[in-house]
């Protein structure tokens, strides 16, 4: 009996690692960028590592601990999502950025800050059968315009989840609004996910 219990015991916790692992290849790092004539734009970085060089040597920073990078004069500061602050001079620059208007290369004197978010990659989703809406709550503000949906939410807090960011409703007046296409879907059935 003992055997047979941890039999399941293994079979649930290698189940959980997997889905660990499956919500973790989800996520994907989008960046606000501000530029120091004011200008400011969304992309997606294509760069996975932020290299800062410090008095006491080089450290390379995975990007998806990258909470904000800001810059004054040659000093670069990178915040962590936990609230840590390192300071010294990047390395590695120009940093490039997908965005709506093409690839974007810029050098830290171009750029004021960049703040990163990690959000579920809601267009992996989109061609599963029988599925309506795929809603992240890892961001105040999703783009669901795949599904034909949009979400608006209000004093709510993002905060560090188990896998990634999580949305967190402390208030009595935090709330999330889904808006659906008007239209009926063609489906018979199907299925709503957060």
């Amino acid at each position: 009996m003992i055997r047979r219990l941890v039999m399941i015991g293994l079979v649930i916790a290698a189940e959980g690692v997997a889905q660990a692992a499956q919500a973790e290849t989800d996520i994907v790092v989008k960046a606000k960028v501000s530029l120091i004539d004011g200008s400011q734009f969304l992309g997606s970085p294509r760069f996975a590592l932020v290299t800062l060089a410090l008095d006491y040597g080089k450290l390379e920073i995975p990007l998806s601990h990258v909470a904000s990078l800001s810059f004054t004069k040659d000093v670069a500061k990178v915040g962590f999502y936990n609230k840590d602050v390192l300071s010294g001079r990047l390395e590695g620059v120009p940093l490039a950025f997908d965005t709506a208007f093409g690839e974007v290369s810029l050098t830290h004197t171009q750029i004021k800050s960049v703040t990163f978010s990690k959000q579920r990659d809601i267009a992996r989703h989109v061609g599963e059968p029988g599925l309506l809406l795929y809603a992240p709550l890892d961001t105040e503000q999703s783009s669901l315009e795949a599904f034909g949906a949009r979400m608006e939410s209000t004093k709510a807090r993002i905060v560090e989840g188990p896998f990634g960011n999580a949305m967190l409703f402390d208030s009595p007046d935090a709330r999330l609004t889904i808006h659906l296409p008007f239209s009926p879907h063609t489906m018979s059935e199907g299925t709503i996910a957060f």
